[in-house]
């Protein structure tokens, strides 16, 4: 579930900017880019997706390792090592 989703955020993220950039290419007066940034953005929001997906997956079958010391602050406000 995790992977989907954040493959989902990653291309919509993306995907999102790109209308952005066109729209403000289509204001400024010149819309003939803006298919092209469109299109751009789809095949950059396609691999996006692909990355986030990738590394979510990798995180989640990878769980840190445990060899981190566990750090508490005493009742009296020193700080002790276990």
């Amino acid at each position: 579930m995790r992977v989907s989703l954040a493959a989902v955020g990653a291309a919509a993220g993306t995907m999102l900017l790109g209308a952005i950039a066109g729209i403000a290419d289509s204001v400024r007066g010149s819309a003939s880019w803006m298919i092209l940034i469109v299109a751009i953005a789809l095949v950059l929001a396609v691999v996006a997706a692909i990355v986030a997906a990738v590394l979510v997956f990798y995180a989640e079958r990878n769980p840190p390792s445990s060899s981190v010391k566990a750090i508490s602050q005493a009742p009296d406000g020193r700080w002790i090592d276990f």
